[in-house]
């Protein structure tokens, strides 16, 4: 299921890009700075288009937009961002998103009298709906405290990584 989700996005095969690489290489830096369980694993995937995002989905998938790339003002800030996306990752907040969100489904389901298998199926299927569910504010903070731990663990510092919070 982990393929066919991050599928959606793009296509894996075994050809990674070099921003791929690069963007793989910084996700195993962070990640070793993190006490993620053994069995976690962290999957990097860039996306080339303008948007100015990344986020983190279930199996450990994490993408990167070339856009958002393209406005970083240092390593240390895309590191940062990086941090950000395995914390969520290592936190388990997609998995809390999509139940959050499967519940919704039920409701909205229950409430309408659409079929509600078919409904939270759907909405298991679409992966882009992962993104529209979210994380609380509750989480992204947990999330930045997490990225800055382990980018002055890295670094030393978290100078530059810093500079996305002002």
């Amino acid at each position: 299921m982990e393929r066919e989700l991050a599928a959606k996005f793009i296509s894996i095969d075994d050809y990674q890009s070099d921003e791929e690489i690069y963007l793989t290489s910084l996700g195993e830096k962070m990640s070793a700075q993190m006490a993620l369980p053994e069995e976690m694993q962290i999957f990097m995937h860039y996306v080339d288009d303008e948007v100015k995002n990344a986020f983190a989905t279930l199996g450990g998938h994490i993408f990167i937009h070339r856009g958002l790339l393209e406005i970083m003002p240092n390593e240390n800030a895309l590191s940062m961002v990086i941090a950000h996306e395995i914390a969520h990752i290592q936190h388990r907040h997609p998995v809390i998103a999509m139940g959050r969100g499967v519940v919704i489904a039920l409701f909205l389901a229950t409430i309408t009298g659409i079929n509600g298998d078919r409904f939270v199926g759907g909405l298991v299927n679409n992966a882009g709906m992962i993104t529209v569910l979210g994380f609380s504010r509750e989480q992204e903070r947990e999330a930045d405290l997490t990225a800055l731990a382990a980018v002055e663990k890295h670094y030393g510092h978290v100078n530059g990584a810093s500079d996305l919070f002002s």
